[in-house]
């Protein structure tokens, strides 16, 4: 919306100087991702952190989360503005920066971060897809600590109904068998695992639940996701096929921004401008396995689907590539360069 809206300034300006109709024409390298740095994921750093040991999350001081809600990090920016006030259980949350989770304690403080020099513009999910992706992430983290189921471990800290309805719904159509992660030893160059990432969609307006399985080549740091169960719901279906088509069309960009796309800039500008260097994921790479489970609500208001499946296909991607490998990474893509990284770096 920003970059049509400044060409078709740009435009009338052209016309109305001319005095008569121009025509404007161009190619990917003048418009492609050039304005869409503010939807990369590798742009929002999201810090969080535990106060005290796992078991005493229940009852204790339990963590501290600073979601960005600007473009760039690093650079100098004026003071941020002050953080909004706490969104209530169900309430608005706009960003998908508050838990879902229920903990005695928590905190959120947003943060703003701008760079004027970097002309800008939103991306499917923005911010949303950063900070859900930090959360599942730590909430996976979490499971892990405690030795626990990460299913059973997110169904322990919510009272959301709708929320557990669709974590079990994608479990039951994944075929989740329970245990903790990372997985029990694997031996071989290709190991495979399994994550969940759910979200409750800017505070309410949807419920979505992924669970993605996947193989790591260790050798190559190649992943290959062979199957994707999303459950989703919206309040009341008014399109069941509509709406599956914009589930599945979410999965495929979803696990494209997870696994390929990354916006690389510097100070002259974004450096991807065209396929070969802002690549997209492709048929071949996608899983022949992916099922998705409706779940309709004909007493509740209708709600969206445009974004929210997107959100969580990141975090599950991440949580399965731990359960893989017992490695974590913090930052998207998921390239074969980063897994490599990560699975020669100690500890």
């Amino acid at each position: 919306h920003v970059v049509s809206s400044t060409l078709r300034a740009c435009v009338a300006e052209s016309q109305q100087r001319a005095g008569a109709p121009i025509q404007r024409a161009g190619h990917r390298r003048d418009g492609g991702p050039q304005p869409q740095c503010i939807g990369a994921p590798g742009v929002h750093p999201t810090q969080q952190w535990i106060d005290q040991p796992v078991d005493q999350l229940v009852t204790g001081p339990l963590s501290q989360q600073q979601p960005d809600r600007g473009v760039l990090a690093g650079f100098p920016e004026p003071p941020p503005p002050p953080s909004p006030p706490p969104s209530p259980p169900l309430g608005d949350d706009g960003l998908n920066s508050t838990p879902w989770y229920a903990f005695a304690n928590e905190r959120v403080t947003s943060y703003g971060v701008y760079s004027p020099w970097l002309f800008t513009g939103p991306l499917r999910s923005p911010s949303r897809l950063q900070n859900t992706f930090a959360t599942e992430s730590f909430m996976d983290e979490l499971a892990a600590a405690a030795g626990a189921d990460p299913i059973a471990f997110r169904l322990a800290h919510t009272s959301d109904a709708r929320l557990a309805a669709v974590i079990n719904r994608a479990a039951s159509a994944a075929g989740w068998q329970a245990r903790p992660s990372p997985a029990p030893a694997q031996t071989g160059a290709v190991r495979t695992g399994r994550g969940i990432a759910a979200v409750r969609y800017e505070g309410n307006s949807a419920w979505v639940a992924a669970i993605i399985a996947l193989r790591v080549d260790t050798a190559s740091g190649a992943i290959t996701v062979t199957q994707v169960a999303v459950a989703h719901d919206c309040g009341v279906i008014v399109n069941p096929d509509g709406l599956r088509n914009q589930v599945e069309g979410n999965i495929v960009q979803g696990l494209s921004r997870s696994l390929k796309e990354e916006v690389k800039f510097d100070r002259s500008g974004v450096l991807g401008v065209d396929w070969e260097t802002y690549p997209i994921i492709g048929f071949s790479e996608l899983p022949d396995d992916v099922r998705i489970e409706l779940i309709d609500h004909p007493e509740l208001p209708a709600l969206g689907a445009g974004e929210s499946t997107i959100s969580v296909i990141g975090g599950a991607i991440g949580n399965a590539l731990f359960d893989a490998t017992g490695k974590r990474l913090r930052t998207l893509p998921f390239t074969p360069d980063r897994v490599r990284a990560a699975l020669a770096a100690a500890g």
